[in-house]
């Protein structure tokens, strides 16, 4: 870049695409570690991007100041256009992971602010909605996956799962639900794609955890609450826990089943489920089965009542409750 002191944020080409109206900003295209072509704004990005795509280059990259304005562009297009009867499905779901990748990389580059938690709280509505009026699931996860970034994918099941087991309590609310689903997908804003591979290579050995992600649900949390009063204590809780478990063997801070509230047991279970699901390629005929080892697996304090809402979900009754 011109400037290697400011802030440069990556933008996905594909994303950039499907930018609607004239790019206000400049664009710098890393051909290697020495070479760096710049697109000044006003170019048609449609006739040049394409070409460096052919090439394998798949990002771009944006200076801080104007990445911001992108951002602003971004949930502008996704308040407005997004119930236009004219948006299809695979475009609201497209509009939504561009919204998050671009989410995820301002948390990353540019910290906390009212337009990166602003878009969150659009992305995390507007994907339970996308998903509420799916009539299969599966069908959803199986014609959507390739055109979603793959996290969000799995944090909209989630957000899904985790919201259908809330209302199965009578304490349930709108509001409440709200702030779950946004829980699930804030928990992990800040981790790149390839923090997910390590994550899964390390499987349960969580010491071996790069310290970023490690510490990953702190960070997140002390970020959110940086900015003051915009996102909820329950949140921020449920966003500090989601990768606790009941027998204190998770982490960052290795808490047991007693000091894990329920709405975080609800997200940890709700997260289990969905992993379990995609790796059984959502067979029905394994529900009961799953259901049955989620009751064995989580049978203490506040995770037995997840765990039976969950149940609950798929009109199973669990005897003595």
């Amino acid at each position: 870049m011109e400037d290697d002191k400011k802030t440069v944020c990556r933008l996905d080409i594909d994303s950039l695409l499907r930018f609607e109206g004239s790019v206000t900003f400049d664009i710098y295209i890393r051909l290697s570690d020495d070479k760096t072509v710049k697109l000044s704004r006003g170019e048609d990005i449609k006739q040049v991007l394409p070409k460096y795509k052919e090439k394998g280059v798949d990002y771009v990259y944006v200076i801080k100041e104007q990445y911001i304005q992108y951002l602003e562009f971004l949930r502008g297009n996704l308040t407005s256009k997004f119930y236009n009867p004219l948006t299809s499905t695979i475009d609201q779901v497209e509009m939504l992971s561009d919204s998050y990748k671009a989410t995820r990389e301002s948390f990353i580059k540019l910290g906390i602010s009212e337009n990166a938690v602003l878009m969150a709280e659009e992305v995390s509505r507007k994907s339970l909605d996308v998903v509420n009026k799916s009539a299969n699931i599966y069908q959803f996860f199986i014609a959507f996956k390739e055109k979603c970034d793959k996290q969000l994918m799995n944090k909209m099941l989630i957000s899904y799962t985790t919201t259908l087991m809330i209302s199965t309590f009578d304490w349930q609310t709108a509001a409440i639900k709200e702030k779950a689903a946004l829980s699930c997908i804030l928990s992990d804003i800040i981790l790149e794609p390839e923090d997910f591979d390590i994550m899964a290579a390390c499987g349960t050995d969580y010491k071996n955890l790069p310290e970023k992600i490690y510490n990953h649900p702190l960070e997140i949390s002390r970020m959110l609450q940086s900015g003051g009063s915009m996102i909820s204590k329950e949140t921020i809780i449920m966003i500090e826990q989601h990768h606790e478990k009941p027998d204190g063997t998770g982490y960052p801070k290795k808490l047991r089943h007693t000091t894990i509230t329920l709405l975080s047991a609800i997200q940890i279970v709700a997260e289990d489920f969905v992993e379990a699901l995609i790796r059984n390629n959502f067979d029905h005929k394994a529900h009961k089965e799953l259901l049955a080892l989620f009751l064995n697996k989580y049978y203490q304090g506040n995770f037995r009542k997840a765990a039976i809402s969950l149940c609950k979900m798929f009109g199973v009754d669990v005897p003595g409750f």
